[in-house]
C-alpha cells in the first residue's frame, strides 16, 4: 500500500515510459488476508498500467525460521502473483528457488 500512493511523487520527472521493478515483500503477509493483499496489488497494477506498460514484479523471498506454514503462504501468494501478472502483461520475476534454504 505504501508504494500505491507514493506511485506518482516516485515516477515524476522519469519519462514517458519507465521500467518500474516492484519488489513485494512479506511485512504484511502475516497481518492481512490473501483477498486484502491481492486487493492492494490490483490497486498497485492499476495504477502502475496508468503510467507505463513496463512492469516487472519481483515476488517474495522465503523467511529464514518463519514456520512452515508461513513460507507456505508466501509460496502460495508468489503462485497468484505470477498468475495475476500474467493476465496484467507484467513479467514476474520468481527467485524463490534460489533464496529457498540459503539461510547462512
Amino acid at each position: 500500500r505504501d508504494v500505491t500512493e507514493r506511485l506518482q511523487n516516485i515516477l515524476e520527472g522519469e519519462g514517458e515510459q519507465p521500467a518500474v521493478v516492484v519488489h513485494i515483500g512479506t511485512n504484511d503477509i502475516g497481518k492481512k488476508r490473501d483477498e486484502v493483499l491481492q486487493g492492494e496489488f490490483r490497486e498497485l497494477g492499476d495504477k502502475l498500467k496508468s503510467r507505463t506498460s513496463k512492469v516487472i514484479i519481483s515476488g517474495l523471498l522465503p523467511v529464514p525460521r518463519a514456520s512452515q506454514s508461513r513460507n507456505r503462504r508466501i509460496l502460495q501468494m508468489n503462485t497468484w502473483l505470477e498468475k495475476w501478472c500474467k493476465g496484467e502483461g507484467f513479467k514476474f520475476l520468481g527467485h524463490w528457488n534460489q533464496f529457498w534454504g540459503r539461510w547462512d
